[in-house]
């Protein structure tokens, strides 16, 4: 229900709520749903602008991951905390629920991106309840569903891959998928054409005026 931006921290591992009057407070992972789940209602979320949480995972020493609300939630708020972080992004993330794939309402949000020289990667989560291990066939009908909304399309099993981590099975994680997700987020932190792209309307507008 906020947008999360998520930093390197080499130790300490915490998140910080930040306010719109300037007020910016610590607080331990554990707490986390109470600032940033909409199934909460404390009053720690009044004025609540984002949330900034440090964890150790190496590919964030060059690259912030931000998570954003829904673009397609029926959540007015949601979706303009979305818009605001594209808008400033370099690249994006769609991440698709398996089986349920290009809705109406997702292909309209997903329009408004590339009016934004935004381009995302399609994630298809959730594979491992796919009847079958290839899924070339799957990825090929996504993308001609989608029209070219995004530039490619790959899919992950997040379950099975924090499972796979926990228990050490190098065969789970192949499966899982997740080290091709990782490869893309790197090959994305080491390309300087996505923030060429996203900032030339900027420097455009600044040329014109």
């Amino acid at each position: 229900a906020i947008t999360t931006f998520l930093r390197y921290s080499e130790q300490d591992e915490y998140f910080e709520a930040v306010y719109g009057n300037g007020d910016i407070t610590r607080h331990a992972l554990t707490q986390l749903a109470v600032f940033s789940s909409e199934r909460e209602t404390s009053t720690v979320r009044s004025g609540l602008q984002y949330v900034n949480m440090y964890v150790n995972a190496p590919i964030l020493k060059n690259m912030t991951l931000i998570d954003t609300p829904g673009l397609n939630s029926l959540n007015d708020d949601h979706t303009e905390q979305a818009m605001n972080v594209y808008k400033a992004a370099d690249d994006g993330i769609w991440i698709f629920n398996f089986g349920k794939i290009g809705t109406s309402s997702e292909m309209t949000e997903l329009k408004k991106l590339l009016k934004l020289q935004l381009h995302p990667l399609g994630v298809i989560n959730m594979i491992d309840l796919s009847d079958s291990d290839d899924l070339t066939d799957l990825y090929s009908l996504t993308k001609q569903k989608l029209e070219g909304a995004v530039r490619d399309v790959i899919g992950v099993s997040a379950l099975e891959a924090i499972d796979a981590i926990a228990d050490q099975d190098d065969e789970l994680l192949q499966l899982s998928n997740i080290n091709v997700l990782k490869n893309n987020l790197a090959s994305i932190q080491v390309d300087p054409s996505k923030r060429y792209i996203s900032l030339t309307p900027a420097f455009e507008a600044l040329r014109e005026s």
